[in-house]
């Protein structure tokens, strides 16, 4: 058997496949919609429990304290701002836009780095 052959399943022990299926694609699972509070959770869960777990093999509990808070906390809000502008990206002005230039070159570098 080559191995890019797709896997069999089993259904009341009659093979099921992609060419004997009546629509293959009505089993497959959709795509689920753009929740923010799951992605914010990811985005504290994530740095907080590598670097939680990293402060207590190195012994260092400024690290393991700073982990869920400063750490998962920053990153939680970058998730939700990033997040919350991405669901309204809609808008007919983008804040790039909408803001003066003088704003934009305090923020930007004037020489190339």
């Amino acid at each position: 058997m080559s191995g890019l052959t797709p896997p069999i399943r089993r259904e009341n022990k009659k093979e099921i496949t992609d060419s004997n299926r009546l629509d293959p694609v009505a089993d497959r699972r959709a795509a689920r919609p753009f929740t923010l509070w799951r992605e914010v959770l990811v985005a504290y869960l994530a740095p907080a429990l590598m670097a939680g777990a990293g402060g207590v093999a190195s012994g260092q509990s400024g690290l393991t304290m700073a982990a869920f808070t400063s750490i998962a906390g920053t990153s939680a809000v970058v998730a939700l701002l990033i997040g919350s502008w991405l669901q309204r990206r809609g808008r007919s002005r983008p804040w790039t836009t909408a803001l003066p230039r003088v704003m934009w070159r305090q923020f930007l570098p004037s020489e190339p780095l």
